[in-house]
């Protein structure tokens, strides 16, 4: 597919792409940094490219119609855990384990994205719990990790032979 990256997704996301098969072009490599996003959108339309932004501008379909373009693709990243959801994890490890794992916790926590539940996750999880006949939670973690392409490396046996899962006896 023929991609122009905006130049709020830097040469990693460039680098992703291309890994993948992908004519990528990017603002910046076209010397288009600071355009204007009509002058931006014009010139991914001339080029058939779709474009790969943050710019929540360009997910408005009253301001730029889908149908008049390659495609718009606006990403956005999932959340890193709050303040918040540290404090709630801490607290209760730290009453139940000690400081010591309760801050060995949060340390891995500053450092993962939290997934947010979505619909298209609700329902994937539905299948797999039928189809495996696991619990709904086991149901939303693996579909979880599979929506978000990560790997899930487990030792709860309900997981065990299941594709995509690393069972540690």
């Amino acid at each position: 597919m023929n991609l122009k990256l905006d130049e709020n997704l830097g040469e990693r996301g460039a680098s992703l792409f291309r890994s993948e098969g992908h004519d990528v072009a990017t603002v910046p490599g076209q010397g288009m940094s600071s355009a204007r996003d009509h002058d931006l959108i014009a010139a991914c339309q001339a080029e058939r490219r779709c474009l790969v932004t943050l710019d929540l501008d360009f997910s408005n379909p009253l301001v730029f119609p889908p149908r008049d373009y390659s495609g718009i693709a606006v990403l956005r990243f999932p959340r890193k855990p709050t303040e918040e959801d540290l404090f709630e994890v801490y607290r209760k490890l730290c009453g139940e384990r000690g400081e010591e794992f309760a801050l060995a916790v949060v340390a891995q926590m500053k450092r993962t994205r939290l997934v947010p539940l979505s619909e298209t996750i609700a329902l994937e999880a539905a299948d797999l719990s039928l189809r495996h006949s696991l619990s709904m939670a086991d149901a939303f973690i693996l579909a979880t990790a599979r929506h978000a392409r990560c790997p899930l490396v487990t030792s709860d046996a309900h997981f065990r032979g299941l594709d995509g899962v690393t069972y540690i006896a």
